[in-house]
């Protein structure tokens, strides 16, 4: 017995830890319960069919094959009167009654749909037809309706005779029990095998790859064409590009961005369409005409490439998304090789929800936080890993990047300002690292002038009342209105960009998330950035003075730019601000904060060591994102 005893306190580390793995990763198994239920959408009322005594009426069910149907509901009228009389509703297999239910009429709401659950779900075989058969028993004045719609349905029979063009109202709850057993098992040796790799103390950035891949190849699958927000226009920017129009033609006199594309992309979304370069028409896409062509490169790239094999639309929108996440993934997975410090907090910024979702999407949002990401960890990696001078091939990368995001997106150029935390003992003397500190800025900001001049061009009136020319005269000439005005933003739906920042909502902002994944998300944020410790190397003097520098400067001007293209003029009120814009930047308040804790001297565990609570930080992050993937496949299920 003490033998035992001796063995359990030796490993009591381990099997704690197995519990308490077991603990967070059960949050995500229970929520799986009702992940895979859905209801039909409600049909459309188009007129009332009243029960007579000797009526038999009989709905043939639109049932989805493979799922366990739970409940039938039925959407009844009582005339607004308490009727006395007993409905029976039957539910067959073929010809065989599988449930049966008797209720009183007078139980029965007006104009409602009352449920009627069965005793046990009932796996649906696809080849045996399924109907529900309804009549009532009543004397007198107490007959019901049962509502009728006009959509296309299965057909409707009353006593035998089938009612043109109209079904019964109803509805039918399903769990997709196939799904969720898939779902489930594979969640399960996600878990185990991290759990194990984790315990094993493997190399935490083989831990870190592994687990972004997985998870971006679970979006990949999960998240279905047009899903992300404005995906279709990002798709026709994309495929021009591809075809080697690299800038956008001018479609209307008003300005439009657009051009002479195939007609089948606009059918993107069904897998049978192909592409008939003989029927083009004008296709218009100005908000994404804005971008530059760099933006769409890894997008561009998989759909030539897909063009070579196929003409099949489908495959080649979804060769764009693997372009674009193929990208994102070599670009992210590359900063965490190269982060030398806060790897854990980089990491969690690429397994937020959302921006694993642009990852796999068409959007430009997805590479260009990428971008940003890798840029940051190269350029901290320069400044403080141990060799005494930087490379010609480091400045050229350096360079590429900076010019890369000057390009995808004007308000992260702010982002170049890293590089003059470089000690100017590594660049060079004199003018050596003049050029380098002066000479990549400047070539990427000029660069970013020159495509804002281009996409000028492309800049149309997006929202009712908007005027860009007179929005930044009103700007320039009132900075202090314009920083109230951003301030009276911040407090009115600083809330919501936070929120939608760490994962309330997917899709385009429509697929609402359990709020424990954003709340737990920003907790675990924090905290990781209050006690994250850097390796013992002491900042650059300037380093966290650029880094509140570059987060303000980026946030001010994401404020400023959506001021002037989606506000209407003088708005006391910032319009069309998402939390997503501020991903890339999100790390640098993190980076101000370690800067502050060396700075103190306060000597804080290192979270990225295997010690406590750092080893169960992945776990939680694979268990917020399986609660977020339940809540988006029930999302598509319902839809």
């Amino acid at each position: 017995m003490q033998d035992m005893i001796q063995k359990i306190l030796r490993y009591k580390d381990t099997l704690l830890s197995v519990v308490l793995f077991a603990v967070i990763a059960s949050f995500f198994f229970v929520h799986t319960e009702y992940a895979f239920d859905s209801t039909s959408g409600p049909m459309e009322a188009s007129g009332a069919l009243m029960f007579r005594s000797t009526d038999k009426i009989t709905q043939e069910l639109n049932v989805r094959k493979n799922m366990l149907l739970t409940k039938i509901s039925i959407q009844f009228g009582t005339y607004a009167r308490e009727n006395k009389g007993t409905l029976h509703v039957q539910l067959y297999e073929d010809k065989k009654i599988v449930e049966d239910w008797e209720v009183s009429t007078s139980q029965l709401a007006d104009n409602d749909y009352h449920g009627f659950e069965l005793d046990e779900p009932l796996k649906i075989d696809p080849a045996s037809p399924y109907r529900i058969c309804l009549f009532e028993e009543h004397q007198g004045d107490n007959g019901i309706a049962v509502w009728t719609s006009s959509e296309k349905n299965k057909p409707c029979y009353r006593n035998g005779i089938l009612l043109n063009r109209r079904s019964i109202c109803y509805q039918v709850d399903q769990t997709d029990i196939a799904l969720k057993n898939k779902v489930s098992i594979i969640a399960f040796v996600i878990a185990l095998v991290s759990a194990i790799l984790i315990l094993l103390k493997i190399d935490e950035k083989i831990i870190m790859c592994g687990i972004f891949v997985t998870l971006g190849c679970i979006y990949m699958w999960l998240c279905t064409p047009g899903m992300a927000p404005d995906e279709s226009n990002h798709f026709y920017r994309a495929f021009e590009i591809s075809c080697g129009n690299l800038l956008s033609r001018v479609m209307r006199q008003d300005g439009v961005g657009g051009d002479h594309l195939p007609l089948a992309l606009e059918e993107y979304e069904d897998p049978d369409v192909e592409l008939d370069w003989d029927k083009t028409g004008e296709i218009t896409f100005s908000n994404t005409a804005l971008y530059a062509p760099v933006s769409y490169l890894p997008q561009a790239v998989g759909i030539k490439v897909a063009r070579t094999f196929t003409d099949n639309v489908s495959k080649i929108f979804y060769a764009g998304k693997a372009g674009n996440f193929l990208a994102s993934v070599l670009l992210c997975i590359w900063a965490i090789f190269r982060m030398p410090f806060g790897k854990k907090i980089l990491f969690m910024v690429m397994t937020f929800p959302m921006t694993l979702q642009e990852m796999v999407s068409m959007s430009t949002d997805g590479f260009t936080t990428s971008l940003c990401l890798a840029f940051t960890a190269y350029i901290l990696y320069l400044s403080y890993n141990n060799s005494d001078r930087i490379r010609k091939r480091d400045i050229c990368i350096a360079a590429l990047l900076s010019l890369a995001i000057s390009l995808c997106k004007i308000v992260y150029v702010v982002l170049v300002l890293l590089i003059v935390i470089i000690p100017n003992k590594k660049i060079g003397e004199g003018k050596k690292w003049i050029l380098f500190k002066l000479g990549i800025p400047a070539v990427a900001v000029t660069a970013n002038m020159i495509w804002l001049k281009i996409s000028s061009g492309y800049l149309i009136e997006f929202q009712p009342g908007v005027s860009s020319d007179k929005q930044i005269q009103y700007v320039l000439s009132n900075i202090g209105d314009f920083y109230i005005i951003t301030v009276r933003s911040i407090i009115e739906y600083g809330n919501s960009w936070i929120q939608s920042m760490f994962g309330s909502s997917m899709g385009a902002l429509d697929i609402t998330i359990s709020s424990i994944v954003w709340i737990c998300f920003l907790i675990l944020f924090l905290y990781e950035t209050c006690n994250c410790k850097r390796l013992k190397i002491n900042p650059h003097r300037w380093d966290q003075t650029v880094m509140a520098l570059i987060f303000l400067g980026g946030a001010a001007l994401i404020c400023a730019s959506l001021y002037v293209q989606w506000t209407p003029w003088k708005s006391e009120l910032i319009n069309g601000i998402q939390g997503r814009y501020f991903i890339p930047l999100i790390i640098f308040p993190a980076l101000f904060v370690m800067y502050s804790n060396d700075k103190t001297k306060k000597y804080v565990r290192y979270i990225i060591t295997y010690k406590e609570t750092g080893k169960y930080y992945y776990m939680i992050l694979l268990t917020l994102n399986g609660i977020t993937i339940l809540d988006m496949i029930r999302y598509d299920l319902n839809n």
